[in-house]
């Protein structure tokens, strides 16, 4: 049994990336999430931030069910829309963020919440992980930046990437 879940909660996303890793799947057809027994699971899409509060309560409702079982699941959030006031919401349910910027307005809403973070205006942070995807484009736009708080990964477009070994896919049952 995979202890990792790749969890979609919705088909839409602002972004249509011509090598997006969704674009191999019909999204209607992959299993639906129906237990909770895992150690991490990440909440992905499409582009979840679309809906900040349905995905908050999601995340609430995974982390008392599996409470009630027994479970404490790292919850993950993949995300290419951040903004100071999502950002809160996401302190509220996960245990980090992964953050992928897609154009220059996500880069500039991107260093927004960096500057709120290097200035201290979340506490919350001691235990939450901070990962940021950088593709060539947004690379550029961030040089001289201080990311001194976020785990940095260069980023290549893979031709329909598979799901990585030891994980599950699921989507909720009806995409947001």
């Amino acid at each position: 049994m995979n202890k990792k879940l790749r969890l979609v909660v919705t088909a839409k996303c602002p972004n249509k990336c011509p090598l997006c890793c969704n674009n191999r799947f019909d999204l209607n057809n992959i299993p639906i999430f129906d237990r909770v027994n895992y150690e991490e699971i990440s909440i992905t899409g499409g582009e979840p931030m679309l809906f900040p509060d349905e995905v908050s309560e999601l995340c609430y409702f995974i982390l008392k069910a599996a409470e009630f079982q027994g479970y404490k699941p790292k919850i993950w959030l993949y995300t290419s829309r951040i903004n100071t006031k999502n950002f809160s919401s996401i302190l509220s349910f996960a245990d980090g963020v992964c953050f992928t910027p897609h154009s220059a307005a996500d880069v500039a809403s991107f260093k927004e919440v960096n500057d709120a973070l290097l200035k201290g205006e979340w506490c919350e942070l001691e235990n939450f992980s901070l990962r940021l995807n950088l593709f060539t484009e947004q690379e550029k736009l961030l040089e001289g930046e201080d990311l001194s708080l976020w785990k940095v990964k260069h980023m290549e477009w893979i031709k329909d990437c598979p799901v990585p070994e030891g994980e599950d896919f699921r989507r909720i049952a009806r995409l947001l």
